[in-house]
Protein backbone atom coordinates (compact mmCIF):
# COMPACT_ATOMS: atom_id res chain seq x y z
CA UNK A 1 0.00 0.00 0.00
CA UNK A 2 1.47 3.15 -1.34
CA UNK A 3 0.66 6.61 -0.10
CA UNK A 4 1.25 9.86 -1.58
CA UNK A 5 2.71 12.40 1.10
CA UNK A 6 2.10 16.14 0.50
CA UNK A 7 4.01 18.49 2.64
CA UNK A 8 2.42 22.46 2.07
CA UNK A 9 5.00 24.09 4.61
CA UNK A 10 8.47 25.26 4.64
CA UNK A 11 11.23 23.51 6.53
CA UNK A 12 11.86 27.03 8.33
CA UNK A 13 8.00 27.50 9.78
CA UNK A 14 7.32 24.03 11.00
CA UNK A 15 9.21 20.69 11.69
CA UNK A 16 6.47 19.07 8.68
CA UNK A 17 8.75 18.10 6.39
CA UNK A 18 11.27 16.10 8.91
CA UNK A 19 8.53 14.30 10.15
CA UNK A 20 6.96 13.61 6.72
CA UNK A 21 10.09 12.04 5.35
CA UNK A 22 10.78 10.17 8.54
CA UNK A 23 7.37 8.13 7.78
CA UNK A 24 7.63 7.84 4.29
CA UNK A 25 8.55 4.12 2.99
CA UNK A 26 9.80 2.47 -0.38
CA UNK A 27 6.84 3.50 -3.04
CA UNK A 28 5.98 6.46 -1.34
CA UNK A 29 5.93 9.64 -3.06
CA UNK A 30 6.38 13.29 -1.00
CA UNK A 31 5.08 16.03 -2.94
CA UNK A 32 6.29 19.33 -2.21
CA UNK A 33 3.87 21.46 -2.54
CA UNK A 34 2.94 25.89 -2.08
CA UNK A 35 5.38 27.07 0.37
CA UNK A 36 6.43 23.26 1.34
CA UNK A 37 8.40 24.25 -2.49
CA UNK A 38 10.75 26.18 -0.02
CA UNK A 39 12.45 23.07 0.69
CA UNK A 40 13.90 23.25 -2.64
CA UNK A 41 15.75 26.39 -2.56
CA UNK A 42 18.78 24.64 -1.11
CA UNK A 43 19.41 25.18 3.09
CA UNK A 44 21.98 22.90 4.27
CA UNK A 45 19.45 21.05 6.53
CA UNK A 46 16.96 20.24 3.68
CA UNK A 47 20.08 18.99 2.07
CA UNK A 48 20.21 16.32 4.76
CA UNK A 49 17.19 15.67 4.98
CA UNK A 50 16.93 14.95 1.16
CA UNK A 51 20.43 13.01 1.20
CA UNK A 52 19.50 10.62 3.67
CA UNK A 53 16.17 9.63 2.15
CA UNK A 54 15.71 6.29 0.88
CA UNK A 55 15.81 6.40 -3.10
CA UNK A 56 13.20 4.34 -3.25
CA UNK A 57 11.29 7.29 -2.12
CA UNK A 58 9.66 9.40 -5.14
CA UNK A 59 10.54 13.07 -4.51
CA UNK A 60 8.45 16.07 -6.32
CA UNK A 61 7.48 19.35 -6.50
CA UNK A 62 5.07 21.08 -7.95
CA UNK A 63 6.29 23.22 -11.16
CA UNK A 64 3.92 25.96 -10.48
CA UNK A 65 4.45 26.58 -6.92
CA UNK A 66 8.24 26.23 -7.84
CA UNK A 67 7.70 29.14 -10.47
CA UNK A 68 5.79 31.52 -8.21
CA UNK A 69 8.50 31.35 -5.81
CA UNK A 70 10.69 31.95 -8.22
CA UNK A 71 12.50 28.68 -7.56
CA UNK A 72 14.43 26.70 -10.08
CA UNK A 73 15.60 23.26 -9.33
CA UNK A 74 19.66 23.14 -10.35
CA UNK A 75 22.33 21.83 -7.61
CA UNK A 76 23.16 18.48 -5.29
CA UNK A 77 20.05 18.05 -4.08
CA UNK A 78 18.24 18.72 -6.87
CA UNK A 79 18.96 15.76 -8.94
CA UNK A 80 16.30 14.28 -6.68
CA UNK A 81 13.28 16.36 -6.79
CA UNK A 82 11.09 15.90 -10.02
CA UNK A 83 8.90 19.45 -11.35
CA UNK A 84 5.41 17.97 -12.07
CA UNK A 85 2.41 19.53 -13.30
CA UNK A 86 -1.16 19.63 -11.94
CA UNK A 87 -1.63 17.04 -14.29
CA UNK A 88 1.29 14.61 -12.82
CA UNK A 89 -0.67 15.76 -9.37
CA UNK A 90 -3.70 14.20 -10.05
CA UNK A 91 -2.21 10.94 -11.55
CA UNK A 92 -0.06 10.78 -8.67
CA UNK A 93 -3.12 10.65 -6.29
CA UNK A 94 -5.03 8.37 -8.48
CA UNK A 95 -1.51 5.44 -8.46
CA UNK A 96 -1.33 5.69 -4.40
CA UNK A 97 -3.74 4.17 -2.33
CA UNK A 98 -4.02 6.75 0.09
CA UNK A 99 -3.30 10.56 0.35
CA UNK A 100 -1.44 12.04 3.77
CA UNK A 101 -1.58 15.70 3.78
CA UNK A 102 1.22 17.52 5.99
CA UNK A 103 -0.12 20.88 7.62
Amino acid sequence: MSSLHTVNKSSSSADVLSSCLRTAMAGDTVLLIEDGVYACGGAQADQLLFSKLDPAIRLCALQEDLQARGIALSGDIHGRIEAISYTQFVELACQHTRTISWF
